[in-house]
C-alpha cells in the first residue's frame, strides 16, 4: 500500500477541521432560532372606563385692587424723594380717613431717575470744536401703591380722594376686581365636587348600559379655570364740587373645573 505523503495528510486534516467548524456554526444558529424570547404576563388585562366631568359657576368678586401712582420732579434727587414722601403721607391719611386699614394699603415700588436735556457746546472756534452732550436738569421720583380691600363700595371714594391730592402728581393706574384667596378656594372645592359627581354618574350610566358594574377609581386628574382680575378703565381727574365719586360695577366672573377619572369595570 502506498504511503501517504505529508502534504496529503495536512490537506486531509484541514478538511476535517473545516467540516467540524461548519457543523458547529450551523448547530449554534439553529439553537438560537429554536429559542425565541417570549414574555407572558400572569395578570389579565384590566377593563377600564375613562370619563370626564365639568362644572361652571358665575361668581361675584369680593375684592378690589386699585393701583395708585405718585410722580414728582425736582432739581435734586433728595428733594424729589422728600416730595414723594410727603405725597405718600397725604395719601395714607386720606385713605385711612374713609375707613381703610393700613394693612390694605401697600407700597409696591419706588424709583428715582435723572432727566436730561441735550445741549450744544463749543470749546473753541469752528464747527469741529462743537459737540452735543446730555445735561441733567432734574430728578423724577415715582412711587406706586396698591389698595387691596374687600370693601368694594369704597372703590369710588378711594379714586376720589387719591385724585384730589397734589397738582397732577397722583394718578389712578388701574381698578380691578377679583376673588380673594379664601373665596377662590371655596369655589374651587365646590366645583370639583360637582364635576366629580357628574363624572361618576356618567360612568355608572355607561357601565349599566353595557351590562357591567362600576368598580374602584383607578386614577383622576383635574383642572381649574379662573380668568383673573377684571380691569375697569378709569381716567383720573379732579372732581368738581357737588359731583359724587365714580361708581364701579364689578360684574361677575366665570369659573370652571374639569375632571378626568378612570374606573375599573367589574
Amino acid at each position: 500500500m502506498d504511503r501517504l505523503t505529508i502534504p496529503s495528510l495536512l490537506i486531509a486534516l484541514g478538511l476535517v477541521v473545516s467540516a467540524f467548524l461548519i457543523a458547529q456554526k450551523d448547530f449554534t444558529f439553529s439553537i438560537s432560532e429554536l429559542t425565541p424570547n417570549i414574555y407572558v404576563s400572569s395578570q389579565p388585562p384590566e377593563r377600564v372606563l375613562s370619563v370626564s366631568g365639568s362644572a361652571t359657576a358665575f361668581v361675584d368678586p369680593d375684592m378690589v385692587n386699585i393701583g395708585i401712582k405718585k410722580k414728582k420732579k425736582e432739581k435734586t434727587a433728595r428733594e424729589a424723594e422728600e416730595k414723594i414722601a410727603q405725597l405718600s403721607q397725604q395719601l395714607l391719611t386720606a385713605l385711612k380717613s374713609i375707613g381703610l386699614k393700613e394693612s390694605e394699603i401697600n407700597s409696591v415700588s419706588f424709583s428715582i431717575s435723572p432727566e436730561y436735556r441735550t445741549e450744544r457746546r463749543c470749546e473753541g472756534a469752528g464747527e469741529l470744536n462743537c459737540f452735543y452732550e446730555q445735561v441733567i436738569v432734574g430728578y423724577r421720583a415715582t412711587s406706586s401703591v396698591v389698595v387691596s380691600t374687600k370693601q368694594l363700595e369704597k372703590a369710588g371714594e378711594v379714586v376720589d380722594r387719591a385724585s384730589s391730592i397734589g397738582e397732577n402728581e397722583v394718578f389712578i393706574d388701574y381698578v380691578s376686581f377679583t376673588l380673594s384667596s379664601e373665596k377662590r378656594q371655596r369655589v374651587q372645592t365646590d366645583l370639583l365636587e360637582r364635576a366629580s359627581a357628574e363624572a361618576r354618574k356618567k360612568a355608572e350610566s355607561i357601565a349599566k348600559g353595557g351590562g357591567g358594574k362600576l368598580g374602584k377609581m383607578l386614577s383622576a386628574s383635574e383642572s381649574f379655570y379662573y380668568p383673573g382680575p377684571i380691569f375697569r378703565e378709569f381716567r383720573a381727574a379732579p372732581l368738581e364740587a357737588g359731583v359724587s365719586e365714580p361708581a364701579f360695577s364689578p360684574g361677575s366672573v366665570e369659573v370652571s373645573a374639569n375632571v378626568n377619572i378612570a374606573y375599573q369595570l367589574e
